[in-house]
C-alpha cells in the first residue's frame, strides 16, 4: 500500500489502522506500507525499511529502532565532551549552547551521563531520528 491513509481525516485514518490489524490477525500475511507518516503507523509494524532511490538504506526491527536516537542539549563544551566518542548523527548550535542527536540506545547510562554533565537529554521523536539517520547514510553512499 502506497500512503494508504492520504486525504483521510484523523478519526478515518484510525479506523483504517484497526481494520488492518484486525484482517491482519484474522490472516497473517506480508502487508508492506510504503508511508512518510512512520510515528502514525510505527506501532503496527514489526520491521521498518528505508528504501532511497531503489536502495535499502536501513532495514532493522521496529522493537529496535524505536529505543534509539537520544537529544543532549547544554553548554557545547559539555555536549562536545559527553558526545565525543558517540556517533553523533546531527547538530545545532545557538550560543553557547548546543544541541545533539546521537545514534544510540536511550538508556539509564546515559542519563545519568548527561545529568553528571548538567545537560538535557530526551529521547528523539522516531520521525527526526530516522530523518538523520538515512541523511548519514545517504551520506556514507555518495
Amino acid at each position: 500500500m502506497d500512503e494508504p491513509t492520504n486525504g483521510l481525516d484523523a478519526d478515518k485514518r484510525k479506523l483504517f489502522y484497526e481494520a488492518l490489524l484486525e484482517t491482519y490477525e484474522d490472516h497473517p500475511r506480508l502487508i508492506l506500507i510504503s508511508t512518510h507518516h512512520i510515528e502514525e503507523v510505527q506501532p503496527l509494524c514489526e520491521t521498518l525499511m528505508v528504501v532511497h532511490q531503489g536502495n535499502i538504506l536501513y532495514h532493522r526491527p521496529m522493537e529496535e529502532i524505536r529505543e534509539r536516537g537520544i537529544l543532549l542539549t547544554g553548554n557545547i563544551r559539555d555536549v562536545e565532551e559527553v558526545s565525543q566518542r558517540a556517533d553523533v548523527i546531527d547538530t545545532a548550535r545557538m550560543g553557547t549552547t548546543a544541541k545533539v542527536m546521537i545514534d544510540d540506545v536511550y538508556s539509564k547510562d546515559w542519563i545519568v551521563k548527561a545529568q553528571q554533565h548538567g545537560l538535557s537529554i530526551e529521547k528523539a521523536s522516531l520521525q527526526d531520528y530516522l530523518v538523520h539517520v538515512t541523511r548519514k547514510q545517504e551520506g556514507a553512499r555518495v
